[in-house]
């Protein structure tokens, strides 16, 4: 599979004026295989952009890979088993293993020197530290000496266990392990996208610049989005549609589809951004029901996700799509993808799509499976049989790829049938 280069005179200008006035593409942030295509308008000339609001870093963990624990407990057994050898190779005062990033070293003090001992099984890295001591993402931190970084507080041992059993899905005893709960909080999971709990707040004049920048592209259609943002008391619903109004008002006639999060699942936060005047409300629940613990962020479910599609439907004016999407080659299997397309539709949505899910970085969730074409357009087939309107279907297909392109070709058609049954009626 291949892509063109980006390039090109609306490319280049659209790049510029998000340079010009410091906004974000989701497009840009996510690494999207088909960013030069959708912004040059590719062979139908319909640019569309993916603009990224509320700043571009995400409270949620979907960018954390956390290994399906508990689910799998074959790989369980064999992690506990390695990391037992791995122990009784180590001399018995320096079995104490805290903290690390698995990169491949234990790290262990030794008559006050750091000594290095090479393992095979995971590739610990940790020190020796008294469960007094602070520590600072599990290392040592010594108090003549404080090593800071990331801006995260110097915790005790206890507040740090404690931390984590919060803020991550992981047991106690994992917390307890600080190698072990490093390496389950530390490559990613599928997003690309920078993460922190306290991200910058967000720019009051940003509604204000990304209507006019858009507004001065001459796109036909943009999509809308952001990070979650669960610090802000509305979760960025506000943001959303005070940006939909003003680019409303710049260029009535654009269409505008809302890329949303969860909101946490806020009934008003939904009805806030449904009711700003998009034409598409979408939401991805991107992945089956089944895998939604291990890809997804442990705020985040299928059920919430269903349940704020179907209160975007409740609120919408009437003719406003829905709309979702699915990453496969995560681990699911086919009788999984059905059963999840058959209750996203019986949840109302109207469009769904399917592409493949590609690893950003070796510090990402790997690969389960590169799915075939033939089986892409079998899941297409079986969308259109079950009712959806549309169904984008392939592997380099994205959550917004060609979106205008498919909405425009929608209300033409429409409007074909419709102007076909008056002219019908008149007869």
């Amino acid at each position: 599979m291949k892509e063109t280069i980006p390039g090109g005179a609306k490319y280049a200008a659209i790049k510029a004026k998000l340079r010009e006035l410091k906004l974000h593409t989701v497009c840009e942030e996510a690494r999207c295989p088909n960013l030069g295509e959708c912004w040059s308008g590719g062979e139908t000339g319909t640019a569309t952009a993916t603009i990224m609001i509320l700043g571009d870093t995400c409270t949620r963990g979907c960018s954390a890979y956390v290994p399906q624990v508990g689910h799998n407990e074959n790989t369980k057994r064999e992690f506990w088993e390695g990391l037992e050898d791995m122990v009784r190779s180590v001399p018995i005062g320096e079995k104490l293993f805290i903290g690390g990033d698995l990169n491949g070293h234990i790290r262990v003090q030794r008559d006050k020197r750091a000594k290095v001992a090479r393992t095979k099984w995971w590739k610990l890295k940790g020190e020796r530290r008294p469960p007094e001591a602070p520590v600072h993402s599990g290392r040592l931190k010594r108090a003549e000496n404080v090593k800071r970084g990331r801006g995260r507080p110097n915790l005790t041992w206890e507040e740090s266990v404690k931390r984590d059993l919060k803020d991550w899905s992981i047991t106690k005893e994992l917390a307890m392990d600080r190698a072990v709960s490093s390496y389950l909080r530390g490559p990613a999971r599928f997003c690309n996208v920078k993460t922190s709990r306290t991200p910058p707040p967000p720019d009051p004049n940003e509604p204000a610049n990304v209507a006019q920048a858009i507004a001065s592209w001459g796109l036909e259609y943009i999509v809308i989005t952001s990070v979650d943002r669960d610090d802000l008391p509305d979760q960025g619903s506000g943001h959303f549609a005070e940006t939909v109004q003003r680019l409303k008002t710049l260029k009535p006639d654009m269409l505008i589809e809302a890329l949303v999060p969860d909101f946490q699942g806020d009934r008003s936060c939904v009805e806030k951004v449904a009711t700003s005047g998009l034409h598409v409300f979408a939401h991805n629940i991107e992945t089956v029901e089944e895998l939604q613990r291990s890809v997804r962020d442990h705020r985040a479910n299928f059920k919430q996700s269903m349940d704020v599609l179907k209160m975007a439907k409740e609120y919408a004016p009437p003719g406003t799509l829905t709309k979702t999407s699915v990453m496969l080659g995560c681990g699911e299997t086919p009788d999984q993808v059905i059963s999840t397309m058959e209750k996203v539709r019986a949840a109302g949505v109207d469009v769904i799509t399917f592409g493949q899910y590609m690893r950003p970085s070796k510090r990402h969730m790997p690969v389960s499976e590169y799915i075939t074409p033939e089986a892409f357009e079998n899941y297409r087939a079986l969308g259109v049989e079950m009712g959806f309107r549309y169904v984008a279907s392939g592997p380099m297909v994205r959550s917004s790829y060609k979106a205008g392109e498919f909405y425009i070709k929608a209300m033409i058609e429409d409007d074909r049938a419709k102007s076909g049954a008056v002219a019908d009626s008149s007869c």
